[in-house]
C-alpha cells in the first residue's frame, strides 16, 4: 500500500462506526448509554456551578446588585463557571465511562472477529492489572508532557496548526489506548504500533480534526470514536496473519 492508500484507509475507517453498528445491532446499548451519561453531567454540572454556583459566589461579594460592576463581575464568573462546568462534565464523566468503553470495545471484538478474553487465574488477574496500571501512568505522564509541550510551542504563529494536528494525534492516540489495554499491549508494543502503522494513523486524525470542528463533539459522541479506533486497531494488529 501507498502512503495515500495508507491514509485513506485511516481516514474512511474513522467513519466507519455507524456502519459496524448498523451490521452489529448488540452494541448500541454500550454506544448510547455513555453518551446519556455524559449530556447528563454536563447539564448538572451547568446547574450546580454555572447557574447556582455563580449565584452564590456573587451573593458573597459586598456590591450593590444590579450596578456595572456587579454584571461585569457576574459575567466574568459566567464564563468562568461555563468552562469549569464543562471540565468537570469531561473528566468526571469519562471516568464513570471508562466501564461502558472497555465492554464496547470487547463485545465489537467478540461479535466482529471471534476475539475470545484470555483466561487468567485470579493472581494473574492481580498481576496484569497492576502491570497496566504503571503502564497507564507512565503512558499518562508521557502524554501530558507532550501535550504542555503542544500548549508552549502553540504561543508561536507558524507552528500553530502543526501543534494542534500533533493535539489531536494525542487524543486519537488516547481514543485507541482502551483497544491497546485490552489486547494487552505493553507501552513499546503501543508506540511502535503508532510508527509501524504511522499514515493509518494521521488519516484517522484528519477524521478526528474534522468533526472536532463542532463544539462538544468529541466529548458527546466519544463512543462513536472509540468503535472505530477499535477497528483500526485490530485490523491493523492482524492485517499480517
Amino acid at each position: 500500500m501507498t502512503f495515500m492508500s495508507q491514509f485513506m484507509w485511516g481516514f474512511t475507517t474513522f467513519w466507519g462506526s455507524l456502519a459496524t453498528l448498523r451490521k452489529h445491532k448488540g452494541l448500541k446499548k454500550y454506544i448510547y448509554l455513555p453518551i446519556l451519561i455524559s449530556i447528563l453531567f454536563l447539564f448538572l454540572s451547568f446547574y450546580l456551578l454555572g447557574g447556582e454556583g455563580s449565584a452564590y459566589l456573587m451573593s458573597l461579594l459586598p456590591i450593590e446588585q444590579g450596578g456595572f460592576f456587579y454584571w461585569l463581575i457576574y459575567s466574568v464568573f459566567f464564563v468562568f463557571a461555563f468552562l469549569f462546568s464543562v471540565l468537570f462534565a469531561y473528566v468526571f464523566a469519562n471516568i464513570v465511562n471508562i466501564p461502558f468503553h472497555a465492554f464496547l470495545c470487547s463485545a465489537f471484538y467478540k461479535k466482529a472477529y471471534s476475539w475470545s478474553e484470555p483466561d487468567y487465574s485470579v493472581l494473574q488477574v492481580i498481576k496484569v492489572s497492576i502491570y497496566f496500571l504503571i503502564v497507564g501512568i507512565i503512558k499518562t505522564l508521557i502524554l501530558l508532557a507532550i501535550s504542555i509541550l503542544c500548549f508552549l510551542l502553540s504561543f508561536f504563529p507558524p507552528l500553530s496548526l502543526f501543534v494542534a494536528f500533533v493535539g489531536l494525534m494525542v487524543v486519537a492516540f488516547d481514543f485507541c489506548d482502551i483497544s491497546f489495554e485490552i489486547l494487552e499491549f505493553d507501552l513499546s508494543k503501543r508506540f511502535h504500533f503508532i510508527r509501524r502503522n504511522f499514515w493509518q494513523f494521521v488519516g484517522f486524525t484528519c477524521g478526528l480534526s474534522i468533526v472536532s470542528l463542532i463544539p462538544g463533539f468529541n466529548f458527546l459522541f466519544m463512543p462513536f470514536m472509540i468503535l472505530s479506533a477499535s477497528k483500526m486497531v485490530y485490523e491493523l494488529n492482524n492485517k499480517g496473519d
